[in-house]
């Protein structure tokens, strides 16, 4: 039994304004119709539009978990209400001192033990 049994063997045709014709492997993305009769070209411009214009409030999220490393963006205005960003170390980092932690953050030093 070889690798290719129970797959059957497709040519695939695109529309055009003079019929339908065979469709090349190598072909551009703007060519290739879709079902709902854009090119693939539209449906991932559409795609990439919809995450980098993602405008949900934080008000309707009610559950769910971050994956990776969320963090707050930096901000000198300690007087506001805001996300702020946690750091938990077992080092001082002394009053001062210069440190990588963002304007903002809230450190916690604790004793291992």
């Amino acid at each position: 039994m070889s690798i290719l049994s129970g797959f059957i063997k497709t040519k695939k045709y695109r529309k055009t304004e003079t019929g339908y014709q065979l469709q090349s492997e190598w072909t551009s993305s703007d060519t290739v119709e879709m079902a709902d009769g854009k090119t693939l070209t539209d449906t991932v411009a559409s795609v990439k539009n919809q995450i980098t214009s993602h405008s949900q409030g934080a008000g309707s999220i009610t559950t769910g978990t971050f994956h990776g490393d969320v963090a707050a963006p930096p901000s000198a205005n300690y007087t506001a209400n805001m996300i702020r960003n946690a750091a938990f170390t077992t080092s001082d980092p002394g009053e001062g001192t210069a440190t990588s932690y963002a304007n903002g953050s809230i450190i916690c030093v604790y004793e291992e033990g």
